[in-house]
């Protein structure tokens, strides 16, 4: 399954940020969000450099990192296509993994839009 497929998830799941702050303290919230949304900017740039270098050692390591954090903030579409990267890393499927590369871009400033949005609506 190429990992380009149009049955993208959301960009933001906003029911996990609900429960953190459910858990924790909003500014604490605020703060994790803003720490992620930085992360989630810079791995995106580093996961295209590998991919525009033919890495994909380097593409696998970092879409692994960033399929995890992205799930755990809620950033579905990341998530996703973060794992479907990695795993075509794995697979040795380079024409996957690179064109899952390609499309991060777009789905990364998706995400870091729908963040900037709640932040907006909770602050």
């Amino acid at each position: 399954m190429p990992v380009t497929e149009p049955s993208a998830p959301p960009s933001l799941d906003e029911g996990i940020l609900e429960q953190m702050l459910r858990d924790l303290d909003f500014d604490v919230v605020l703060h994790l969000v803003e720490t992620f949304v930085a992360e989630l900017l810079e791995r995106s740039a580093l996961l295209r450099d590998a991919a525009a270098r033919g890495e994909l050692t380097d593409l696998q390591h970092e879409a692994h990192a960033l399929k995890s954090s992205a799930a755990t903030y809620g950033a579905a579409e990341v998530a996703q296509l973060g794992e479907a990267i990695d795993a075509a890393c794995r697979d040795g499927r380079r024409d996957d993994a690179l064109a899952g590369a390609e499309a991060l871009g777009p789905a990364t400033k998706r995400a870091a839009a729908a963040f900037a949005d709640w932040q907006r609506r909770y602050a």
